[in-house]
């Protein structure tokens, strides 16, 4: 570049500094423009998630399956914590953000998305938690959802589960 520069006549009034300035602040925009698109794209995730709750509708929460369905999980939410029994979500999306308590439960072919799961003491009650027990996901997809589970019920979980969520712990399990 410095070459170049050098030998056409109309670029020699800029000179080596001059060509390095110019780099420095052609790498800068390219920065600046890839941070711009960065943002955005986190931004357009969070509009997408915010669309698909609000196409969510309403579900029957007391219905004990829910096939096809896209569920807003904090519909099933109740203050007077009271577990949601024996409840079958088969081909569903499960949307968050929402804090959940499995007392057991079957997870089969379920892709979890920006999920996470909180190791919890069993000697502990839980409040502010939606509870379910022994629920049933066959298939679908789960997305912003916090797992609260004790260590037993996390070790019962099928091995894909436990590799690809990761896991807030009390410090028996996973990165502190």
């Amino acid at each position: 570049m410095f070459y170049l520069g050098s030998i056409t006549e109309w670029a020699k009034w800029i000179g080596p500094l001059g060509w390095a300035a110019s780099a420095v602040v052609i790498m800068l925009l390219v920065s600046a423009g890839f941070a711009i698109w960065s943002w955005a794209s986190v931004k357009k995730g969070g509009l997408d998630l915010a669309k698909s709750k609000i196409l969510a509708g309403k579900v029957n929460v007391l219905a004990p399956i829910h096939e096809h369905e896209r569920v807003n999980l904090a519909d099933f939410y109740s203050p007077f914590c009271h577990a949601i029994a024996n409840v079958r979500f088969t081909d569903c999306e499960i949307l968050g953000p929402a804090t959940v308590y499995f007392a057991g439960g079957t997870f089969n072919g379920v892709s979890f998305t920006e999920c996470d799961i909180v190791i919890i003491r069993a000697d502990r009650p839980i409040f502010g938690a939606t509870r379910f027990s022994q629920p049933v996901f066959l298939r679908g997809r789960v997305v912003r959802l916090t797992m609260l589970m004790t260590i037993e019920e996390y070790q019962l979980l099928p091995q894909g589960v436990r590799e690809n969520v990761p896991v807030i712990s009390d410090g028996r399990i996973g990165d502190l």
